[in-house]
């Protein structure tokens, strides 16, 4: 009788419950979102279509679809606008007298409130991106034989999850926990080599020129973005060239470079989770899933284009982490991490400016610092950056004799947001939804959670991080 009415209780008793009130927000803002973006986007398309002139382009070759000149502004200025309204309302209180008026309500009615919502949101998403796509350069196995492997991978997945957690438990009964700790880290390095290891690393040798040329160039004494022309890098080719002039590299190990780059990639992932949650098997399930669906999950493995993997996400990987071990955005360290990791690579550099700049707009709208403090955080954030690149200049010219032109840089900068015109238009029904939903959990979780958000920062972060390189999608 007891379990009965238990269960009674969850549909039918008037009670706060925050889970279901803080998924209802989430949803809400998210399915939101999504409305906003397809209806005006239609709205924009429809009275102001494209003129023959701005659809062709001669700074970029546009084939296969007419490009879309409104999708990135548009998908920035819709979430910013929720985004200031969802953090106005947290200031303002409204978000406690909304979840006062849930409190009273029956759990049923909240309950078919959410399946509504979540309906409405996996409408949106339509079907996983490469369902009963075959990719025209590989043989089809058939469906059977991928189920197979399927099968044996989920079972292999368990096996390893289980095995590490069962040693964990046997170290720690002769270790210390720091012992135990790096034991269980090694282990799950060692293992993200293997899974990605693959034999002969095959290249793409149209990506690779773009870091195989200048790295070449600047080791033999010219200056990039001066007399050298960069497609993607900065520092890192900076750092690889460093490397070839001291014979510590070459072309031959740069894909076992890009390899390790992955795996440690994956293996900052999994530390992430591991160090908020302190359990083995959340870290692994949230490391076997990202490893999952970025790296088996694609027609070819992600080091065959080094532009998709570490070489462009890494810097944002290792912001995350260190907010999450520093607690603090607008520590100094965290702000000279910034400015340094900002030249990694150009694009990423712009985002990881907008990343940085929206956490602590955030933070000054929800009233976490004050405006002083802000303003502080740029100057300094900006002194930083400056000083690096100074550095970075005064280190080019002693390679080549010749400073960097800064001039050049902005000018990469507008080719890629010029670029974004020939970008082809994106379906209304798309996993890429999954974006937002990841930003606006972060968000609300940042702004509704009750205990100090120092502590939560990084996931306010890395919310922001999923939304602003959305936008490569």
């Amino acid at each position: 009788m007891e379990r009965k009415k238990a269960i009674i209780d969850i549909f039918f008793e008037k009670s706060d419950f925050p889970f279901i009130n803080s998924l209802l927000v989430i949803l809400f803002f998210t399915n939101l979102s999504i409305f906003l973006y397809n209806h005006v986007l239609d709205f924009l398309t429809y009275f102001f279509p494209l003129v023959d002139s701005f659809s062709h382009d001669p700074n970029f070759l546009v084939t296969g679809a007419l490009p879309e000149p409104y999708e990135i502004p548009l998908y920035l200025g819709v979430i910013f606008m929720l985004t200031i309204i969802a953090v106005s309302f947290y200031r303002l209180g409204i978000y406690n007298r909304f979840f006062s008026v849930l409190n009273q309500t029956r759990q049923i009615a909240k309950w078919f409130m959410a399946i509504f919502l979540i309906m409405l949101f996996v409408d949106y998403l339509g079907q996983f991106p490469y369902a009963f796509d075959i990719y025209p350069y590989i043989n089809n196995l058939g469906v059977s034989t991928y189920f197979k492997y399927w099968w044996i991978y989920i079972f292999s997945v368990i096996f390893v999850m289980s095995g590490i957690w069962i040693l964990g438990k046997l170290l720690h009964r002769f270790y210390k926990d720091k012992i135990v700790k790096r034991a269980v880290f090694l282990l799950v390095f060692i293992i993200s080599l293997i899974i990605t290891f693959e034999p002969k690393f095959p290249i793409s040798g149209h990506d690779y020129s773009f870091l195989y040329g200048p790295i070449y160039e600047i080791a033999t004494g010219k200056t990039i973005f001066t007399q050298v022309i960069s497609q993607y890098g900065f520092l890192s080719i900076f750092i690889f060239a460093s490397l070839y002039k001291l014979n510590l590299f070459t072309f031959l190990t740069l894909p076992i470079a890009i390899w390790i780059l992955y795996t440690t990639e994956y293996f900052i992932f999994f530390k992430i989770i591991y160090d908020e949650s302190k359990s083995i098997i959340l870290g692994l399930l949230a490391f076997f899933s990202v490893v999952t669906i970025n790296f088996f999950a694609g027609y070819y493995i992600p080091s065959w284009q080094p532009q998709i993997g570490p070489m462009r996400w890494l810097p944002i990987f290792l912001l995350i982490y260190f907010i999450q071990k520093n607690k603090d955005i607008t520590s100094r360290r965290i702000m000279a991490l910034t400015g340094f990791l900002i030249f990694w690579v150009i694009d990423v550099g712009l985002y990881l400016i907008l990343i940085y700049a929206l956490s602590v707009f955030i933070l000054l709208v929800s009233g976490q610092i004050s405006f002083r403090n802000t303003v502080k955080t740029g100057i300094l954030t900006a002194f930083y950056t400056i000083s690096i690149f100074i550095s970075i200049n005064l280190f080019q010219f002693l390679f080549s004799r010749q400073f960097i032109n800064p001039l050049n840089i902005f000018f990469k900068v507008n080719q890629y947001a010029r670029s974004g015109y020939g970008m082809l238009p994106m379906v209304d029904k798309s996993h890429f939804w999954l974006v937002p939903f990841a930003f606006f959990t972060a968000l609300f979780t940042f702004l509704i959670i009750k205990r100090d958000r120092s502590h939560i920062s990084w996931i306010l972060v890395s919310g922001i991080s999923s939304f602003i390189t959305g936008v490569y999608f």
